[in-house]
């Protein structure tokens, strides 16, 4: 079997992996690609810090972000997903450089597209801003959405 092509997941598809989301259905089918050995998906290695982050700043218990973040590991490792991604300086200054030319793309956003840029994947997302930004960039970048 040919090596199966490489993607980068980011926050939203960690949040996608509750069944009370509204991208579950597709973060679903995307695991089961990864499964099937059709898609290699590498999460963003920001990601889980981004999902503490957001959930502190909305007043969660740290007990219960533990619970969350158990709750995600164990569903990314049901489907086999266990490669990270690593923030590196060179990573940091391209998310710098691309959040001074795009002042709309968040912190966190800016730090998963150049991990994209960097390490020459296509992105997977369902944000709009990022799906935007990386077209008019030349960027590959798939919606979380269309599978």
């Amino acid at each position: 079997m040919a090596n199966p092509r490489k993607a980068l997941i980011e926050t939203d598809f960690l949040f996608g992996l509750s069944s009370s989301n509204n991208l579950y259905q597709h973060v679903i089918k995307w695991l089961k690609e990864h499964k099937a050995k059709k898609f290699k998906l590498i999460l963003s290695g920001i990601s889980p810090v981004e999902v503490v982050a957001t959930l502190l700043s909305r007043g969660f218990k740290l007990e219960v972000i533990t619970q969350v973040l158990n709750a995600m590991n164990l569903k990314l490792h049901e489907y086999g997903v266990k490669e990270y991604s690593t923030p590196t300086i060179p990573i940091l200054q391209l998310a710098t450089t691309l959040r001074v030319n795009h002042h709309e793309l968040t912190f966190f956003d800016s730090i998963h597209l150049a991990t994209a840029i960097n390490q020459e994947l296509p992105l997977i997302t369902s944000d709009q801003t990022l799906l935007k930004i990386a077209n008019n960039k030349g960027i590959k970048a798939i919606n979380l959405k269309l599978i």
